[in-house]
C-alpha cells in the first residue's frame, strides 16, 4: 500500500534528502529517508536508502525489515527473503520479519514455509 504523494509529503522527503546529503555517513538519516520513501511508494529509492544505511551499519535491524518490505513491494521475494532473514539472525522472533516472510513465501507459492512463518 502506497500513501498519497501530495505537497505536504514532498515536503517531509525533501527534508530527509537534505538531511541524508548533509550527513551521508549517518545511517540514521540514510534509514529516515529510505523509511519514508517506500512509505510515499518510492520502493527504488527507498531501497537504494535502506542498503546505504545497511552499508553503514549493518546491525540495523530495523532497516532490514524495512528493505524486506521495499524488495516485497517490489516482487523480489528472493531479496525480500534474504533481508528479513538478515534481520531474524540479529533479532530471532521479530514478528515484522516473520510477517514479510510469510508473505514473501506465499507469493512463490510455498504454502509450507508461508505457514510457518505465519505460526
Amino acid at each position: 500500500m502506497t500513501m498519497k504523494k501530495g505537497p505536504v509529503h514532498q515536503d517531509e522527503l525533501n527534508r530527509r534528502k537534505a538531511e541524508a546529503a548533509k550527513n551521508p555517513d549517518s545511517p540514521d538519516a540514510h534509514f529516515r529517508l529510505g523509511t519514508a520513501l517506500v512509505n510515499v511508494g518510492f520502493l527504488g529509492e527507498g531501497q537504494a536508502a535502506l542498503e546505504r544505511t545497511l552499508e553503514l551499519d549493518s546491525n540495523r535491524v530495523d532497516a532490514w525489515v524495512n528493505l524486506g518490505g521495499a524488495r516485497l513491494g517490489r516482487w523480489d521475494f528472493t531479496g525480500c527473503i534474504e533481508a528479513n532473514q538478515q534481520a531474524l539472525e540479529r533479532e530471532p522472533g521479530l514478528m515484522r520479519a516473520y510477517f514479510n516472510l510469510g508473505l514473501a513465501y506465499m507469493y512463490q507459492g510455498d504454502a509450507e514455509k508461508m505457514l510457518a512463518s505465519f505460526e
